[in-house]
């Protein structure tokens, strides 16, 4: 009888140490790839291993993680951002002020595209870095070391959501040993100051990462798959592949939306770049019975910014047929042979997401009345190739959409922004302008009033075709979670937060 016990009790200790298997995507691509593999991928990844300076909290209000404190000088127009002691990397380093620094500016020094313009590009400064420029601690104007734990930051321009942008992932602390020359891509794997570090690198299909202090009855060790197999038994998905048996899993689905999905533009090419063909193509694309098929982790839209955000303009359903047709007489001789448009779409090996089928399905019956056929390409890539941007008329991708501060969506646009085909390629002054008067903002009423503009000129310049406002599903194996505990972003899944049965 005892041996009996001892042998349940040992192999009770044996499962509770088996790692989580997390299906992430199919994009066979490690999950820390910067401009490969979708944004959520990216965010949650870097949120277990490289942590978050701050968390925003179930009120909106910014809770300190890796940050120790932050206040405002008034005096001297400044933020101080102060990091709590004793922090150490996962190679054992500890982490100073320096780092910090570097962690919010590295990317300004890159030719890589990356998100830091968008995020922190109000940093004193930062974007009169030249990209290429090797990295120095105090170059930037904007940032000054206080001591060995905190810094200061200056903004050319005031923005009371300057710190909220803070809650990005890849903006934590990140050690500059441990990249590449470009400073976006690691040496190896990510290093970070996060409750997980990674114990075995990508493989082809997956990587392993672990907590750096384990907890009685949390996710300690997981495996995050970026390929599926289907000999292994997943306990969640964030991506589900056409094949599971749905029937075996409990869905888990965000709060808020995280991204806005529709059609992005590409102006390196001849339609892309033609004002009459991006209008055609918003007001052809007739989106009666999305709501169905986008239920339960999506809706129709027909805004750049969701609906839970303020600064929307309220814009009509631009749906117009009659007005579709007149501007496909002016752009129909500029049509390639046959008529046949090339799109791209996130995938892989032409493997594309039921997600992303629903919404190509709809783009396609809206544009067969007028002979139009699209050939879909799949890409990994985040920021398009010349090549493909000169051969695709456009993009179908999301945009993320969970931001403190609804500015942000926009400065994908912004002349110095990383997608660098989105916009017009010689740039938009009236769209830098418009949005140069928001960010400057500081009256909540003017502040409206300037993002409901920059909406509007979105929409009036056919910048991007909102197609459907999406939440977070996870499915998660039945049996498996006692506890989400405190998810307060809805775009990240916080694995240290999880309790299991």
């Amino acid at each position: 009888m005892f041996i009996v016990v001892l042998c349940l009790s040992l192999l009770k200790v044996a499962g509770a140490t088996q790692p989580t298997n997390i299906f992430l995507a199919d994009t066979f691509e490690a999950p820390y790839l910067v401009g490969k593999g979708g944004g959520d991928i990216l965010a949650n990844v870097n949120a277990a291993i490289l942590g978050q300076l701050f968390r925003l909290t179930e009120h909106y209000t910014l809770e300190p993680i890796l940050a120790d404190s932050w206040h405002w000088n008034a005096k001297t127009g400044t933020y101080h951002i102060k990091l709590k002691k004793g922090l150490r990397f996962h190679n054992g380093r500890e982490a100073t002020a320096k780092d910090l620094e570097f962690s919010l500016l590295r990317g300004f020094f890159s030719k890589s595209p990356a998100f830091f313009q968008i995020y922190v590009g109000s940093i004193e400064g930062a974007e009169d870095v030249l990209p290429g420029t090797p990295y120095r601690s105090g170059v930037v104007s904007g940032i000054k070391i206080i001591n060995d734990y905190e810094i200061s930051v200056k903004l050319r321009r005031p923005n009371p959501a300057f710190l909220f942008s803070l809650v990005q992932p890849f903006l934590s602390l990140s050690p500059i040993e441990e990249f590449k020359d470009d400073l976006v891509t690691w040496k190896k794997h990510p290093v970070g100051a996060g409750p997980y570090r990674v114990t075995k690198d990508f493989d082809g299909q997956k990587m392993q990462i672990s907590r750096v202090t384990s907890v009685v009855g949390g996710v300690n060790e997981v495996n995050l798959w970026t390929a599926y197999d289907p000999k292994v038994t997943y306990d969640i998905f964030f991506k589900t592949p056409s094949a599971l048996k749905k029937e075996n899993y409990d869905t888990y689905i965000s709060k808020n939306s995280v991204s806005v999905r529709g059609l992005s533009f590409s102006f390196a090419n001849l339609l892309g770049s033609d004002l009459d063909f991006r209008r055609f193509m918003i007001a052809g694309i007739k989106r009666q019975g999305l709501a169905k098929i986008l239920a339960p982790d999506g809706e129709p839209s027909i805004e750049l910014l969701p609906k839970i955000m303020w600064g929307r303009a309220d814009l009509k359903n631009p749906y117009d047929p009659g007005k579709a047709m007149q501007l496909f007489k002016k752009f129909e001789s500029k049509l390639p042979p046959g008529k046949q448009l090339v799109g791209y779409v996130f995938g892989q090996n032409g493997i594309i997401s039921s997600a992303n089928q629903r919404l190509i399905d709809v783009i396609e019956e809206s544009l067969r009345p007028y002979g139009v056929r699209v050939l879909w390409k799949t890409t990994t890539k985040k920021f398009l190739d010349p090549e493909i941007a000169k051969e695709a008329a456009f993009e179908l991708s999301g945009m993320l959409s969970e931001h403190v501060d609804p500015l942000l969506m926009y400065g994908a646009y912004r002349q110095n922004g990383p997608f660098k085909f989105r916009k017009p390629l010689n740039g938009d002054p009236a769209f830098d302008a418009l949005y140069e008067k928001a960010g400057q903002a500081t009256d909540k009423p003017d502040r409206i009033k300037t993002m409901q503009a920059l909406s509007q000129y979105v929409q009036d310049q056919a910048y991007f075709v909102p197609l459907a406002e999406e939440k977070n599903m996870i499915l998660h194996r039945k049996g498996l979670v006692k506890s989400f505990g405190r998810q307060t972003q809805s775009l990240i899944l916080f694995l240290d937060q999880i309790e299991l049965n």
